[in-house]
């Protein structure tokens, strides 16, 4: 009987079932891992939107406007105008909104600017609130939060507010301590300091929102897409930092709030601006704005930058000063006397028009005439009550007259300044 030559088998088979089975249990991994990973960052998402769920807070917009038969608020297209109100620590169970602690900022980024701007509107500034007159925006936050002081800024202003924030001074803090340390930049250098560093600079720092903003561009540099995915827990606590002390409106729901951080550390640098307070020297209130001030709301409504011509009280009170014109009357009868105020207020920036007699030389106590009504008289009659000192200044409800013409300010020198 013949040999019959051995049976082979062939491995092929098994090794390549032994490959499906391995390539099916890496799909299977990344399947899970994938499921995992969109569960987590759709959890974080819902959170989000639960948590950073905003006010209904209604911001004045362009129907509000047509109704009322004026301009609307503008802005330029595709740029985002956030109002941030820096307030004391958040507490829910007071009835009235936190108080101001600092100024105002209005923050505007995209729209074709290539440097976001940031423009501070001190808390001092006094607005029209209906029926209740010229109200500064600090009171305006303790009676009707930061909606009433949106409301009145895009009144005042003319500048369309997206968004608007109340953020208190223990958020950074509280991010720091979440986020870890970041460096912090400023013009004294650059740091890396803790949550209770960050409380100590944003209570004891000269300039609080230089402090605040450098503080909160390091913070907002680690916020991304990213790292959502990778740190959902230090997400988590991110979202409660920001939950429990910021207000916002509804349109800054969950990661929306984010986003505007994110869109601040992407900045490299900020446009910045500050609003200058004008106090009447001799009685301390804050007076109105005048025109030369308005222009940097201008530029938010054109999304132009702001102009180092903008910067600054003393060049704005240069201004106003090269624009009111001022008369001088002797009526102590010394001579000179009128001549010699007209080179002390021309040295001053003051201009003066012409000098002359008062109708009698009787006049004791200097006084200041000015129209009232007008904030850039008012305001030039006070720094010239300032510079000659102890003088009166009293408003009329007509211009004066100076050689039968009317001027902004009337100064009728009397004897308290002969020497």
């Amino acid at each position: 009987m013949p040999d019959r030559p051995p049976l082979r088998f062939s491995a092929t088979p098994r090794r390549e079932r032994r490959w499906l089975t391995v390539v099916g249990a890496v799909v299977l991994a990344v399947v899970l891992a994938t499921g995992v990973w969109a569960a987590t960052l759709a959890g974080l998402w819902g959170y989000a939107w639960l948590r950073l769920g905003g006010d209904d807070v209604a911001v004045a917009g362009d129907e509000d406007a047509v109704a009322l038969g004026t301009e609307p608020p503008q802005a330029p297209t595709g740029a985002v105008t956030v109002l941030v109100a820096l307030t004391e620590e958040h507490d829910a169970t007071l009835p009235r909104p936190p108080r101001l602690l600092g100024p105002v900022v209005l923050l505007q980024y995209g729209g074709g600017r290539e440097v976001p701007a940031v423009l501070v509107v001190p808390g001092e500034l006094e607005v029209d609130v209906d029926g209740d007159g010229a109200v500064p925006l600090h009171e305006v936050q303790r009676g009707s939060g930061v909606a009433g002081v949106a409301r009145a800024l895009v009144d005042y202003t003319g500048v369309r507010i997206d968004h608007v924030a109340a953020v208190s001074v223990e958020v950074l803090p509280r991010l720091v301590e979440a986020t870890g340390a970041v460096e912090v930049c400023t013009r004294d250098g650059c740091r890396t300091p803790d949550a209770d560093e960050v409380r100590e600079s944003l209570t004891t720092a000269d300039d609080v929102v230089e402090e605040a903003t450098a503080h909160a561009r390091a913070v907002a540099s680690q916020l991304d897409r990213r790292w959502a995915a990778t740190s959902p827990l230090q997400v988590r606590r991110v979202i409660d930092a920001v939950a429990s002390q910021v207000s916002t409106d509804a349109s800054l729901r969950g990661g929306a709030l984010l986003d505007v951080f994110a869109g601040i550390g992407a900045a490299t640098t900020l446009d910045v601006e500050r609003l200058p307070v004008l106090v009447d020297p001799g009685s301390g209130e804050v007076m109105s704005q005048p025109e030369p001030s308005m222009v940097r709301f201008q530029h938010l409504r054109e999304g132009t930058p702001f102009s180092p011509q903008d910067a600054g009280e003393d060049v704005l009170a240069a201004d106003l000063l090269a624009e009111v014109s001022v008369a001088v009357l002797n009526g102590a009868g010394v001579d000179g006397l009128a001549g010699r105020i007209e080179g002390r207020l021309t040295s001053e920036g003051f201009f003066v028009v012409g000098t002359g007699n008062a109708p009698e030389f009787d006049v004791e106590a200097t006084v200041v005439h000015h129209v009232d009504g007008d904030a850039a008289t008012s305001f030039a009659a006070a720094r010239l009550a300032d510079v000659l000192g102890d003088v009166r200044m009293e408003a009329l409800d007509a211009p004066p007259t100076f050689e039968g013409e009317p001027v902004d300010v009337l100064v009728t020198v009397g004897a308290d300044l002969a020497d």
